[in-house]
Protein backbone atom coordinates (compact mmCIF):
# COMPACT_ATOMS: atom_id res chain seq x y z
CA UNK A 1 0.00 0.00 0.00
CA UNK A 2 1.14 3.53 -0.37
CA UNK A 3 2.63 5.21 2.18
CA UNK A 4 2.26 8.53 3.16
CA UNK A 5 4.49 10.97 5.19
CA UNK A 6 3.47 13.61 8.03
CA UNK A 7 3.10 12.08 11.64
CA UNK A 8 5.23 9.98 14.32
CA UNK A 9 4.28 6.94 12.20
CA UNK A 10 4.69 5.98 8.46
CA UNK A 11 0.96 6.17 7.49
CA UNK A 12 -0.45 3.42 5.85
CA UNK A 13 -3.44 5.11 4.12
CA UNK A 14 -5.31 8.36 4.10
CA UNK A 15 -7.67 7.40 6.43
CA UNK A 16 -6.21 7.19 9.13
CA UNK A 17 -3.83 10.01 8.39
CA UNK A 18 -6.69 12.32 8.12
CA UNK A 19 -8.89 11.26 10.82
CA UNK A 20 -5.52 11.12 13.81
CA UNK A 21 -5.47 14.60 12.44
CA UNK A 22 -8.87 14.94 13.72
CA UNK A 23 -7.55 13.57 17.21
CA UNK A 24 -4.50 16.08 17.38
CA UNK A 25 -6.59 18.68 16.76
CA UNK A 26 -9.22 18.03 19.27
CA UNK A 27 -7.81 16.77 22.74
CA UNK A 28 -4.54 19.13 21.69
CA UNK A 29 -2.31 16.13 23.43
CA UNK A 30 0.41 14.61 21.71
CA UNK A 31 -0.01 11.26 23.17
CA UNK A 32 -2.79 10.55 20.50
CA UNK A 33 -0.92 7.62 18.68
CA UNK A 34 0.72 6.31 22.34
CA UNK A 35 -0.76 2.65 22.34
CA UNK A 36 -3.69 2.12 25.13
CA UNK A 37 -4.78 5.16 26.44
CA UNK A 38 -7.94 7.16 27.44
CA UNK A 39 -8.39 9.08 23.71
CA UNK A 40 -7.69 5.48 22.32
CA UNK A 41 -9.83 3.64 24.59
CA UNK A 42 -12.54 5.59 24.11
CA UNK A 43 -13.00 5.04 20.13
CA UNK A 44 -14.64 2.32 18.39
CA UNK A 45 -13.57 1.90 14.86
CA UNK A 46 -16.18 0.42 12.07
CA UNK A 47 -16.18 -0.36 8.45
CA UNK A 48 -19.16 -2.04 8.17
CA UNK A 49 -17.18 -5.12 7.59
CA UNK A 50 -16.20 -5.27 11.45
CA UNK A 51 -16.30 -3.35 14.79
CA UNK A 52 -12.95 -3.08 16.25
CA UNK A 53 -11.77 -1.20 19.92
CA UNK A 54 -8.37 -0.39 20.65
CA UNK A 55 -6.40 -3.36 22.26
CA UNK A 56 -9.73 -6.09 21.44
CA UNK A 57 -7.91 -7.45 18.59
CA UNK A 58 -9.47 -10.63 17.65
CA UNK A 59 -5.86 -11.85 16.24
CA UNK A 60 -4.39 -13.56 13.86
CA UNK A 61 -6.96 -15.99 13.21
CA UNK A 62 -9.09 -13.85 11.10
CA UNK A 63 -6.61 -14.24 8.34
CA UNK A 64 -7.68 -17.94 7.99
CA UNK A 65 -11.46 -16.84 7.04
CA UNK A 66 -11.97 -17.63 3.76
CA UNK A 67 -13.67 -15.44 1.23
CA UNK A 68 -16.90 -17.12 1.14
CA UNK A 69 -17.31 -17.40 4.97
CA UNK A 70 -16.41 -13.98 5.15
CA UNK A 71 -18.99 -12.43 2.64
CA UNK A 72 -21.56 -15.16 4.13
CA UNK A 73 -21.12 -13.76 7.95
CA UNK A 74 -21.29 -10.36 6.75
CA UNK A 75 -24.52 -10.84 4.96
CA UNK A 76 -25.68 -12.48 8.28
CA UNK A 77 -24.71 -9.56 10.37
CA UNK A 78 -26.13 -7.35 7.27
CA UNK A 79 -29.58 -9.37 7.46
CA UNK A 80 -29.73 -9.18 11.84
CA UNK A 81 -29.10 -5.65 11.90
CA UNK A 82 -26.04 -5.95 13.07
CA UNK A 83 -24.17 -3.54 10.98
CA UNK A 84 -26.55 0.13 11.19
CA UNK A 85 -25.36 3.15 12.38
CA UNK A 86 -28.73 2.60 14.90
CA UNK A 87 -27.49 -0.89 16.18
CA UNK A 88 -23.70 1.17 16.61
CA UNK A 89 -25.37 4.01 18.78
CA UNK A 90 -27.74 1.40 20.74
CA UNK A 91 -23.94 -0.45 21.78
CA UNK A 92 -21.74 1.86 22.13
CA UNK A 93 -23.91 4.97 22.90
CA UNK A 94 -20.82 7.49 21.16
CA UNK A 95 -20.89 11.55 21.67
CA UNK A 96 -20.33 11.52 17.96
CA UNK A 97 -19.54 9.37 14.72
CA UNK A 98 -16.90 10.51 12.28
CA UNK A 99 -18.08 8.75 9.19
CA UNK A 100 -16.29 8.57 5.70
CA UNK A 101 -18.16 7.82 2.21
CA UNK A 102 -16.57 7.39 -0.60
CA UNK A 103 -17.60 9.76 -3.05
CA UNK A 104 -20.27 12.49 -3.58
CA UNK A 105 -23.66 10.27 -4.53
CA UNK A 106 -23.34 8.94 -0.82
CA UNK A 107 -23.59 12.13 0.78
CA UNK A 108 -27.31 11.62 1.39
CA UNK A 109 -26.72 8.14 2.70
CA UNK A 110 -30.20 6.59 2.58
CA UNK A 111 -29.22 4.57 5.78
CA UNK A 112 -28.76 7.77 8.22
CA UNK A 113 -31.99 9.24 6.42
CA UNK A 114 -34.01 5.97 7.84
CA UNK A 115 -32.99 6.71 11.68
CA UNK A 116 -31.28 10.10 11.99
CA UNK A 117 -32.01 13.84 11.77
CA UNK A 118 -30.22 15.40 8.87
CA UNK A 119 -29.23 18.84 10.61
CA UNK A 120 -27.03 20.64 8.45
CA UNK A 121 -24.48 20.62 4.58
CA UNK A 122 -21.90 22.39 4.81
CA UNK A 123 -18.59 23.15 2.44
CA UNK A 124 -15.67 24.27 4.09
CA UNK A 125 -12.94 24.91 1.70
CA UNK A 126 -13.56 22.26 -0.48
CA UNK A 127 -14.47 19.63 2.91
CA UNK A 128 -18.20 18.95 2.58
CA UNK A 129 -19.34 18.13 5.84
CA UNK A 130 -23.09 17.05 6.19
CA UNK A 131 -24.35 16.70 9.75
CA UNK A 132 -26.89 14.43 11.22
CA UNK A 133 -28.21 13.90 14.88
CA UNK A 134 -29.39 10.10 15.97
CA UNK A 135 -30.52 10.11 19.61
CA UNK A 136 -27.77 11.99 21.62
CA UNK A 137 -25.12 11.16 18.98
CA UNK A 138 -23.86 13.49 16.47
CA UNK A 139 -22.64 12.12 13.34
CA UNK A 140 -20.41 14.32 10.86
CA UNK A 141 -20.33 12.68 7.87
CA UNK A 142 -17.42 14.03 5.04
CA UNK A 143 -16.38 12.32 1.93
CA UNK A 144 -13.47 9.21 2.42
CA UNK A 145 -10.41 11.33 2.54
CA UNK A 146 -8.50 9.05 -0.48
CA UNK A 147 -11.50 10.79 -2.33
CA UNK A 148 -10.89 14.03 -0.90
CA UNK A 149 -6.95 14.02 -1.55
CA UNK A 150 -7.25 12.63 -4.74
CA UNK A 151 -10.25 14.83 -6.52
CA UNK A 152 -11.21 17.17 -4.36
CA UNK A 153 -7.50 18.36 -3.43
CA UNK A 154 -8.25 18.68 0.63
CA UNK A 155 -5.28 18.46 2.61
CA UNK A 156 -4.99 16.65 6.15
CA UNK A 157 -4.67 20.00 8.02
CA UNK A 158 -8.02 21.70 6.36
CA UNK A 159 -10.66 18.32 6.58
CA UNK A 160 -8.86 18.23 10.42
CA UNK A 161 -10.01 21.75 11.16
CA UNK A 162 -13.08 21.85 9.21
CA UNK A 163 -14.30 18.73 12.02
CA UNK A 164 -12.95 20.16 14.84
CA UNK A 165 -14.56 23.52 14.36
CA UNK A 166 -17.69 21.56 13.52
CA UNK A 167 -17.61 19.60 16.71
CA UNK A 168 -16.87 22.35 18.88
CA UNK A 169 -19.95 24.19 17.21
CA UNK A 170 -22.05 21.40 17.72
CA UNK A 171 -20.98 21.23 21.57
CA UNK A 172 -19.67 17.98 21.40
CA UNK A 173 -16.42 18.76 23.14
CA UNK A 174 -13.88 21.88 24.86
CA UNK A 175 -10.74 22.15 23.84
CA UNK A 176 -9.21 20.07 26.89
CA UNK A 177 -4.97 20.32 25.52
CA UNK A 178 -2.68 20.84 28.29
CA UNK A 179 -1.78 24.49 29.21
CA UNK A 180 0.31 23.32 32.44
CA UNK A 181 2.09 20.41 33.56
CA UNK A 182 2.84 20.01 37.46
CA UNK A 183 5.41 18.34 38.66
CA UNK A 184 7.61 20.13 41.66
CA UNK A 185 6.96 21.80 45.00
CA UNK A 186 8.28 24.72 43.88
CA UNK A 187 5.26 25.49 41.38
CA UNK A 188 2.89 28.74 43.15
CA UNK A 189 0.45 26.40 41.67
CA UNK A 190 0.79 23.68 44.55
CA UNK A 191 -0.75 26.09 47.45
CA UNK A 192 -3.96 26.42 45.88
CA UNK A 193 -3.90 22.90 45.00
CA UNK A 194 -3.30 21.88 48.40
CA UNK A 195 -6.10 24.57 49.59
CA UNK A 196 -8.81 22.61 47.38
CA UNK A 197 -7.72 19.32 48.91
CA UNK A 198 -8.40 19.70 52.34
CA UNK A 199 -11.25 21.99 51.81
CA UNK A 200 -13.03 18.92 49.49
CA UNK A 201 -11.67 16.57 52.54
CA UNK A 202 -13.77 18.61 54.97
CA UNK A 203 -16.69 18.87 52.67
CA UNK A 204 -17.09 15.04 51.81
CA UNK A 205 -15.84 13.80 55.70
CA UNK A 206 -18.85 16.27 56.93
CA UNK A 207 -21.16 14.40 54.64
CA UNK A 208 -20.00 11.12 55.00
CA UNK A 209 -18.36 11.04 58.60
CA UNK A 210 -17.84 7.28 58.36
CA UNK A 211 -15.63 7.42 55.13
CA UNK A 212 -12.47 5.31 55.05
CA UNK A 213 -9.06 7.05 53.95
CA UNK A 214 -9.14 4.81 51.25
CA UNK A 215 -12.25 5.68 49.68
CA UNK A 216 -11.57 9.20 50.55
CA UNK A 217 -7.97 9.49 48.99
CA UNK A 218 -10.08 8.12 45.80
CA UNK A 219 -12.42 10.84 46.00
CA UNK A 220 -10.15 13.55 46.56
CA UNK A 221 -8.07 12.24 43.44
CA UNK A 222 -11.29 12.59 41.36
CA UNK A 223 -11.85 16.04 42.68
CA UNK A 224 -8.45 17.35 42.03
CA UNK A 225 -8.37 15.60 38.37
CA UNK A 226 -11.59 17.24 37.85
CA UNK A 227 -10.14 20.52 38.72
CA UNK A 228 -6.95 20.12 36.73
CA UNK A 229 -9.27 19.21 33.73
CA UNK A 230 -10.90 22.65 33.84
CA UNK A 231 -7.64 24.35 33.32
CA UNK A 232 -6.62 21.63 30.64
CA UNK A 233 -3.94 20.91 32.96
CA UNK A 234 -1.67 17.47 34.01
CA UNK A 235 0.03 16.67 37.14
CA UNK A 236 2.45 13.88 37.93
CA UNK A 237 0.94 11.08 39.74
CA UNK A 238 4.22 11.62 42.34
CA UNK A 239 2.94 15.23 42.70
CA UNK A 240 -0.60 13.96 43.67
CA UNK A 241 0.88 11.84 46.32
CA UNK A 242 2.97 14.45 47.68
CA UNK A 243 -0.13 16.91 48.33
CA UNK A 244 -2.21 13.77 49.54
CA UNK A 245 0.41 12.85 51.66
CA UNK A 246 -0.23 16.61 53.46
CA UNK A 247 -3.63 16.45 54.61
CA UNK A 248 -4.45 16.67 57.85
CA UNK A 249 -7.06 13.66 57.91
CA UNK A 250 -4.42 11.54 56.93
CA UNK A 251 -1.39 13.09 58.93
CA UNK A 252 -3.42 12.49 61.80
CA UNK A 253 -4.27 9.08 61.34
CA UNK A 254 -0.55 7.87 59.91
CA UNK A 255 -2.23 7.32 56.19
CA UNK A 256 0.15 7.58 53.40
CA UNK A 257 -1.68 7.63 50.00
CA UNK A 258 1.87 6.94 48.59
CA UNK A 259 4.98 5.47 50.94
CA UNK A 260 7.81 7.51 50.17
CA UNK A 261 6.72 8.69 46.96
CA UNK A 262 6.70 5.40 45.50
CA UNK A 263 3.79 3.44 43.71
CA UNK A 264 1.77 6.57 43.13
CA UNK A 265 0.70 5.72 39.53
CA UNK A 266 -0.70 1.97 40.83
CA UNK A 267 -2.98 4.18 43.54
CA UNK A 268 -3.69 6.28 40.63
CA UNK A 269 -4.61 3.28 38.45
CA UNK A 270 -6.79 1.72 41.38
CA UNK A 271 -8.45 5.10 41.75
CA UNK A 272 -9.26 5.14 37.96
CA UNK A 273 -10.90 1.65 37.90
CA UNK A 274 -12.58 2.07 40.95
CA UNK A 275 -14.55 4.39 39.58
CA UNK A 276 -14.83 3.12 36.31
CA UNK A 277 -16.59 -0.30 37.66
CA UNK A 278 -18.97 2.29 39.73
CA UNK A 279 -21.59 2.52 37.00
CA UNK A 280 -22.49 5.82 37.58
CA UNK A 281 -22.36 9.12 35.64
CA UNK A 282 -20.17 11.04 38.49
CA UNK A 283 -18.15 7.84 38.54
CA UNK A 284 -17.91 7.57 34.61
CA UNK A 285 -16.90 11.06 34.93
CA UNK A 286 -14.66 10.54 37.85
CA UNK A 287 -12.78 7.64 35.98
CA UNK A 288 -12.50 10.25 32.49
CA UNK A 289 -10.80 12.92 34.71
CA UNK A 290 -8.28 10.92 36.58
CA UNK A 291 -7.33 9.33 33.03
CA UNK A 292 -7.03 12.04 31.63
CA UNK A 293 -5.26 14.36 34.62
CA UNK A 294 -2.40 12.57 35.90
CA UNK A 295 1.08 11.38 34.38
CA UNK A 296 4.09 9.36 35.17
CA UNK A 297 7.26 11.25 35.65
CA UNK A 298 7.89 9.90 31.60
CA UNK A 299 4.76 11.51 30.66
CA UNK A 300 2.41 8.67 29.78
CA UNK A 301 -0.50 8.20 31.37
CA UNK A 302 -0.58 7.02 34.82
CA UNK A 303 -3.81 5.64 35.28
CA UNK A 304 -2.86 2.62 33.00
CA UNK A 305 0.52 1.84 34.17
Amino acid sequence: MARFPGGPVEWQNRFWQYHFAVLEKVYAHPGVLDGHNAILDGIAWSNRFAVERNGASIGDGVDQITESRFWKCRGLADAAGLSTFKAFCQVFEPDAILYSCRNEAMGSDSELAQYAERIEEQNIDGCKIWTWKLGRTWIFQTWHPSYLAQWQGVGVEVFAEALRDEMMARGVFAPIGSKAHYESDADPAMAAFAQHLEGEAGRIIASEPGIGNQALSYRLLGSLALELCKQRATMTARQAGKLMNRLKRFQRDGYLFAPGGHGPCKVVATAWYFFDEGGTEEDRRMAEAIAAAYTTVRGTYAYNE
